[in-house]
């Protein structure tokens, strides 16, 4: 009987230890709770959720929603939350179709992570908020909220006293990567209620990358972060904001990211400190006011902007830099682009359209622009561009309509202003300093000279027209005659196309390849024509004595590699001609004839064919039987065979001698 009750105890310890195995402990405020149950008492730590589960695994901290329906409670009454977290470092993973319908879709005490799975999709309703309390859709009290790989949809109701937030962050470093998010709202749109898409207050960063696509309509405020805002290979769209689109710190976009938004009372772009714009495309309207607002503006690496607003389009406090970038900027009742300190705009095409009584560009400080594209157009007795400072301008095009440049301080124009497309410099003034001019460009009327320089007087019997057309070349003229400096290079390479070569001069260089050609006019083509001359020394080319434009020919190192284009080739009549290349210490000269065909057509193409199909046809073997005269011969390998057989025959004819003489001697 002893030992029957030692085996029962041992047992009933076994038990409990079993027991206590399976139910994990946790600390007392530790809890999640999962459709109105703290799934972390549940048994098998898993919760019944519609026609889905909700399923928590203790080693990896993660909850699992399986195909999961979160809604009301057993009463009918809606949940206040769907999903509350309140155990640090969870993962929500998502697998199929899980929706929740709760004042709280997902609230969680501390940081944590949603992952998506392939195909999978998370939807929460808010159709029954609480009055007077905010709802959320994802709301984390300290920060901290990673979403990946996942596809989140927000679908507010109609809501009418209460306030919404899609997703709501309080503090720390946040993430959104390679997900899918959209904001849709059902709302009345007269109702006093709030509707925010993302809200990050006291938030370090927002990071919204990997190819990440957020979209969100009728709402009244996009994106807010008390820190920095980060695109980077994402997008945004933003069909209308009531309020403000974007609002941030600082903001950065980043990485072939895409911005479509508008906003209706506030600025769509607004960052206190610096907004930055990198190798992405942003279009932004304000309809009220600035569409971009910020201290510091960085516009660079092939990026596009394109900005209307009500007040100046882009309104920055301090300082702008723009490079190899596009920008469109328009305003309906104020200044195109307005910057209160220095701007650089260098490499890229400026378009900043304003109100007619109002400046494209005005700058309070020194406007600087430099190898650009630059239309602001104005009116007459308005500045079309103004600064405070000094302006620079060199290199590219300036288009200022009919009004004017105006500085304070000094003005330096090396590019071509226009008025309306036609170069236009009178239209330049300032108040205290002065105003320069580059000296215009000569390199065009150098590199002529230069080449007529290399060819030999005596070469030619018109020589002197040449001469003429160098000397009427007057130095010292700035880029407001750039168009005078230009028409003396013109006059010069007009000159030397124009040079005559004295008769008979003989050959001192040699055609290498090339010589002598003959094109027919029906496969004309171009013409390529090598000589052994240094290219350095070449003078042009000639054909029957005159001399050609070099449209109508390349030119390549190799010694002299010259190929008359097709263009060109057409237009020389039938017959001989004769090509002298020249050099500017002799030439060569070689012909090329265009000869006539008869073009091949529908009535005499088959004159130019030796043999009809029929004709090409191979005869039959009862047709070689018949005709054996017109058999083909043997040859080749008939001839190796018949040559074998004789060989074999007579060896048989040796051996069958042999053996047979060999018996005639025995006997």
């Amino acid at each position: 009987m002893k030992n029957k009750s030692k085996l029962l105890f041992m047992f009933l310890v076994l038990c409990f230890m079993l027991n206590l195995q399976a139910k994990p402990a946790f600390a007392d405020d530790e809890a999640i709770m999962v459709n109105g149950s703290n799934i972390l008492l549940a048994p098998d730590l898993t919760v019944s959720c519609g026609n889905g589960t909700a399923k928590y695994n203790t080693s990896t901290r993660t909850l699992t929603l399986k195909d999961a329906a979160i809604g009301s409670n057993s009463d009918g009454d809606p949940l206040t939350y769907g999903i509350q977290i309140l155990k640090t470092d969870v993962t929500v993973e998502l697998i199929g179709t899980n929706t929740i319908n709760a004042h709280f879709g997902i609230d969680s005490r501390y940081p944590f992570s949603i992952e998506g799975t392939s195909g999978s999709k998370l939807t929460t309703y808010a159709a029954q908020c609480f009055s007077g309390i905010p709802c959320r859709g994802i709301f984390t009290e300290n920060g901290g909220l990673t979403v990946r790989n996942a596809n989140l949809q927000f679908v507010i109701g109609d809501i009418s006293d209460t306030n919404y937030y899609a997703i709501d962050i309080r503090g720390n470093d946040n993430l959104i990567s390679n997900s899918r998010l959209e904001i849709v709202s059902q709302a009345n749109p007269d109702s006093e209620s709030k509707i925010t898409g993302i809200n990050a207050q006291n938030a370090a960063s927002l990071t919204i990358s990997d190819n990440s696509s957020i979209i969100m309509n009728s709402i009244d405020a996009g994106i807010a972060v008390t820190g920095n805002l980060k695109f980077s290979g994402s997008s945004l769209k933003i069909e209308e904001a009531s309020e403000y689109a974007i609002s941030s710190d600082s903001l950065q976009i980043l990485e072939a990211s895409e911005l479509t938004v508008t906003a209706a009372s506030y600025p769509a772009l607004a960052a206190n400190n610096k907004i930055t714009i990198s190798n992405s495309s942003v279009n932004v309207i304000s309809k009220q006011t600035n569409a971009v607002l910020c201290t510091d503006l960085e516009i660079t690496n092939s990026s596009k902007l394109t900005a209307k607003g009500y007040w100046p389009s882009l309104y920055v406090n301090h300082e702008t830099n723009i490079q190899d970038s596009v920008v469109e900027a328009e305003t309906e009742n104020d200044v195109g682009i307005f910057c209160k300190g220095p701007t650089q705009i260098q490499g890229s095409d400026i378009k900043a359209v304003s109100n007619s009584q109002h400046n494209g560009i005005r700058i309070l400080g020194d406007l600087i622009l430099t190898d650009s594209k630059v239309i602001s157009p104005g009116i007459t007795d308005k500045d079309s561009i103004y600064a405070t400072g000094n302006i620079s301008i060199t290199n590219g095009t300036t288009e200022i309509g009919t009004g004017s440049i105006s500085a304070e301080k000094d003005i330096y124009i090396g590019g071509t202003i226009t008025s309306n497309g036609v170069p236009a410099y009178e239209n330049i003034k300032n108040n205290n300093g002065e105003i320069s001019f580059a000296e215009a460009d000569y390199s065009a009327v150098d590199a002529a000279i230069a080449k007529a320089e290399a060819l030999n007087r005596e070469d030619y019997i018109n020589f002197e027209t040449l001469e003429t057309a160098i000397n009427a070349v007057i130095r010292g003229k700035d880029i407001r005659e750039q168009a005078a400096v230009d028409g003396y290079a013109a006059a010069i390479e007009e000159a030397i196309a124009a040079l005559e070569p004295v008769p008979g001069l003989p050959n001192t260089y040699n055609i290498i390849e090339g010589a002598d050609q003959t094109i027919l006019t029906s496969q004309i083509k171009s013409v390529t024509i090598k000589a052994d001359g240094d290219l350095n020394k070449f003078a042009g080319v000639s054909v029957d004595g005159n001399q050609i434009s070099d449209e109508n020919y390349t030119l390549a190192e190799g010694s002299t590699i010259i190929t008359f284009k097709p263009e060109y080739i057409k237009t020389l009549t039938a017959g001989s001609h004769t090509v002298t290349i020249h050099y500017s210490d002799g030439q060569v000269q070689t012909t090329l004839t265009i000869k006539e065909d008869t073009p091949i057509t529908e009535e005499n193409g088959n004159q130019n064919s030796t043999q009809t199909p029929a004709q090409n046809q191979t005869p039959s073997s009862a047709q070689n039987q018949k005709n054996p005269e017109k058999t083909s011969p043997r040859t080749g390998d008939y001839a190796s065979i018949g040559w074998l057989l004789s060989l074999i025959f007579s060896f048989i004819v040796i051996l069958v001698f042999g053996k047979y003489k060999i018996r005639l001697l025995l006997q």
